[in-house]
């Protein structure tokens, strides 16, 4: 018989939740095994939870590419101090590939839960949280993007749109939300971030710096379906469609904490509102 213990949280047999208790359970959602990939680095393990609602067909592509094991070995070949970290396949394999027509653009339904976060962005109408993603999208037409918070996982390309087809890169610094909706994002880092930031730096802007002998490994990449039981990473994430992800918004706009002595504007930057996850680990 298995029994599932959550880090930092002991149960017993006989445990029976309050309201509280359960309300608190209920802000945590499982990820889909089938859409979540492990990569493994050097400085450690990395969860990533792709979005085939947004991107289904680049979904599909890397996740084929990553069950016949084409990253295992490969490097992150271009990591940018604040920016990104991008990594690929050789060139070989890559040319043999069908490059991926661009997906950003996701037309919201009455079945999306989507949580409202601000009117007052920058770069777009409206943010909002959909299944734990920052998105933008417009009050009129319901036309929807994933936006480039820090995590993101999106596909590289060339200058013309609809070239990507293997390469990716992660989200390390600041959010470049300059490129929104120009590019395909396909996935977010829900664990293992830290192991992402201490990547090896290769290059600036415009050039490389680094011997490419000195290129972070990727050890190997999976579809954590495809890994067996005892070796797998279960992450659980905070849903975004709950009243305690609404309240843990309005704490963080109006900042009513004793050390906020002089309150800061009432306004909310998407890319700076924590999604959390843990981990549940399944002993026998």
């Amino acid at each position: 018989m298995k029994f599932l213990f959550i880090l930092a949280v002991a149960f017993s047999l006989s445990f029976i939740p309050s309201a509280s208790a359960q309300e608190s359970e209920n802000k945590w959602r499982s990820l889909d095994l089938n859409n979540t990939v492990l990569l493994e680095l050097a400085t450690g393990s990395v969860v990533i939870e792709l979005n085939p609602k947004f991107a289904p067909k680049h979904v599909a592509q890397i996740s084929n590419l990553v069950r016949s094991n084409e990253y295992d070995g490969q490097s992150f070949y271009r990591v940018i101090d604040n920016f990104v970290a991008q990594g690929g396949m050789n060139v070989e394999t890559t040319t043999k590939l069908p490059l991926l027509k661009l997906e950003s653009d996701y037309q919201l339904s009455m079945k999306d839960h989507y949580t409202a976060v601000s009117n007052k962005d920058m770069f777009v109408e409206n943010t909002a949280f959909l299944n734990g993603f920052a998105i933008g999208f417009e009050t009129k037409s319901k036309v929807s993007w994933l936006l480039h918070c820090p995590g993101i996982v999106g596909l590289s390309r060339q200058n013309e749109p609809d070239t990507g087809s293997s390469d990716f890169y992660i989200t390390i610094g600041q959010a470049p939300r300059y490129l929104d909706r120009i590019m395909t994002i396909f996935g977010r880092v829900v664990f293992g971030m830290e192991h992402v930031q201490k990547l090896n730096r290769t290059e600036g802007i415009e050039g490389e710096l680094t011997d490419r002998s000195k290129h972070s490994k990727i050890i190997k990449m999976r579809m954590m379906k495809d890994i067996p039981v005892s070796d797998r990473i279960i992450i659980e994430v905070e849903r975004t469609d709950t009243a305690q992800f609404e309240k843990k918004l309005t704490d963080r706009k109006l900042r009513q904490h004793p050390f906020f002595y002089k309150k800061p504007p009432q306004v909310l930057d998407v890319c700076q509102v924590p999604v959390s996850s843990r981990q549940v680990i399944t002993k026998s």
